[in-house]
């Protein structure tokens, strides 16, 4: 009798790393675990990293063998990404016969292919939730309230958009909304983004366990905090807005790097812009040339730049997670953000900046001694997080038998 197997398609590093340690304790229970490379869809290098890992007895790996699509799905206009998926949606529906399950690291289009497979055959389907994600909508006034009803009309069409195309049998090809394709599971990092996402109001059932390629966060910090980081060092992690389709809020974070590329040299802080992999580097060509101001190389590992630095500055991204755990004091900067943008995990749990003259004010805390706990909040890091792994394969394991 043929082993239980499920299919881990990875569209970047981030999913790979959530999917390695699952699809291992999946194996050492005797499920096959397989890992699917989507770089040919978003080109975001999973094929040679998986090239450099030992994997066990019952885990394998692939590429999808289609052509490289040029430009990255993510980066084509409307009707070039549907054609896209028409054209590749008979491979993808190959690929996951077979299989059991389908685990994803997000809902796009080209893995509601893949769910759609799996689930008519009566297959397992879940999601493991790589980041932090915004409550549901709700109108405003005042500042960014124009940004709030955009953000609302498109919350509340993509969903009813999705639900029309998944009763049609056509959710392939309508707009998706993050965690909102069916699904039997979806797994979370940490319980703040657990209550969001019930708060949405979708019928799914949510398990906090926490993310996997976090897990080592709460065994490095002490480790990290005895690397010498280099004072008046600020690293700003970047977040690939545009990739996901928010070019109003891409604009905001190009306006405050602006802001900060003046205002930190000129105080004497010396700001690395940590460029977020999916976003094109190139639209930074400019701020590498400010006095003051360095552009991280691509090939230098997150956890590098974290400890070489003394502060780290983000608007969203899940690196100030991985600050947090790796001991550096973090603030959520949203100078030209919407304040609705502040209800964001992040800027919920942790300290925010509405200004450069305020990051300013907290940076010189540092030079006095002033060092702002750097601890990570339960709230977003589940203290299950260095089991996560083991946790979420046994949760598969009971959903495959039951």
């Amino acid at each position: 009798m043929p082993s239980t197997a499920v299919l881990f398609p990875c569209a970047n590093l981030g999913q790979l790393g959530n999917a390695l340690p699952v699809a291992r304790a999946l194996a050492a229970s005797g499920v096959r675990a397989h890992l699917l490379s989507l770089d040919a869809l978003h080109d975001q290098g999973v094929a040679p990293a998986l090239e450099w890992e030992s994997l066990p007895e019952g885990v394998t790996h692939a590429e999808l063998a289609v052509p490289a699509l040029s430009p990255a799905f993510a980066r084509r206009p409307f009707v070039s990404r549907l054609r896209a998926v028409a054209a590749l949606a008979p491979e993808l529906r190959r690929r996951a016969e077979g299989f059991d399950a389908v685990v994803i690291g997000m809902d796009g289009a080209f893995e509601r292919i893949l769910l759609q497979e799996v689930r008519s055959r009566g297959g397992f389907t879940a999601l493991i939730l790589d980041g932090p994600i915004l409550p549901a909508p709700c109108l405003r006034r005042g500042r960014g309230a124009a940004w709030s009803a955009r953000r609302w009309l498109r919350f509340h069409a993509r969903r009813l958009g999705l639900a029309a195309g998944c009763a049609v049998g056509l959710e392939p090809y309508v707009p998706g909304l993050l965690a909102h394709t069916p699904l039997d599971r979806i797994y979370t990092m940490g319980r703040f983004t657990t209550r969001a996402l019930a708060a949405h109001g979708i019928p799914t059932l949510l398990e906090t366990h926490g993310i996997p390629r976090l897990a080592e966060l709460g065994r490095s910090a002490e480790s990290a905090e005895r690397v010498e980081h280099r004072p008046g060092r600020v690293l700003y992690a970047s977040t690939a807005f545009r990739w996901h389709d928010e070019p109003h809020l891409d604009r905001c974070q190009r306006r405050d790097l602006e802001a900060l590329a003046g205002a930190l040299p000129a105080a004497g802080w010396e700001l690395h812009v940590r460029i977020h992999p999916r976003e094109d580097r190139s639209v930074y060509r400019d701020l590498a040339c400010r006095p003051g101001v360095h552009v991280s190389p691509p090939n230098v590992p997150l956890a590098d730049e974290i400890a070489a630095a003394e502060a780290v500055v983000t608007s969203i991204s899940t690196a100030a997670v991985e600050a947090l755990g790796l001991g550096r004091p973090v603030w959520i900067h949203l100078g030209a953000f919407p304040d609705e943008h502040s209800e964001h995990m992040l800027g919920a749990c942790l300290p925010v900046t509405r200004s450069s003259e305020a990051l300013l004010a907290e940076l010189a805390k540092l030079r006095e001694g002033q060092t702002p706990p750097a601890a990570l909040p339960a709230e977003v890091w589940a203290p299950t997080t260095p089991e996560s792994g083991l946790l979420i394969a046994k949760s598969i394991e009971r959903a495959l038998t039951g």
